[in-house]
């Protein structure tokens, strides 16, 4: 019986005397080889799932933190735009109720300038009968 190496040694092309023999998928110098299990220490799986962490706090931080600074900013310029705008319109409010105030005095100080008007007359009329 010959030896593996033996086997080797000759190559492919072997003697007539073993030509008989039957083929050994044990014996062939072409074997698969199963992948052994190997038990994988919980260090480096924790160290990515920390990685892991660390890269979505990352993005999170770059990505959404000013987003949400910026939804924040635009309502308070919202709010600034509708305070003043409504400070714009008790402004004009006021503006209209001081017109009609001074038109209202004006009113009054014709009817008055127009009742001392007639009393001068009716007094002059009264010194000259």
């Amino acid at each position: 019986m010959t030896t593996r190496l033996e086997k080797q040694k000759k190559g492919f092309f072997r003697d007539n005397k073993n030509k008989n023999m039957e083929y050994d998928p044990a014996e062939s110098e072409y074997t698969v080889q199963t992948p052994v299990y190997h038990e994988r220490s919980r260090l480096p799986v924790f160290l990515l799932i920390m990685s892991g962490m660390a890269a979505g706090a990352v993005a999170f931080w770059l990505l959404a933190v000013p987003a949400i600074k910026q939804g924040i900013y635009q309502e308070a310029n919202q709010q600034i735009v509708q305070y003043s705008e409504s400070l714009a319109t008790q402004g004009a409010e006021l503006t209209k109720a001081a017109d009609a105030m001074i038109s209202g005095f004006a009113g009054i100080s014709h009817i008055l300038i127009g009742i001392a008007v007639l009393v001068l007359f009716r007094s002059l009329k009264k010194c000259f009968e």
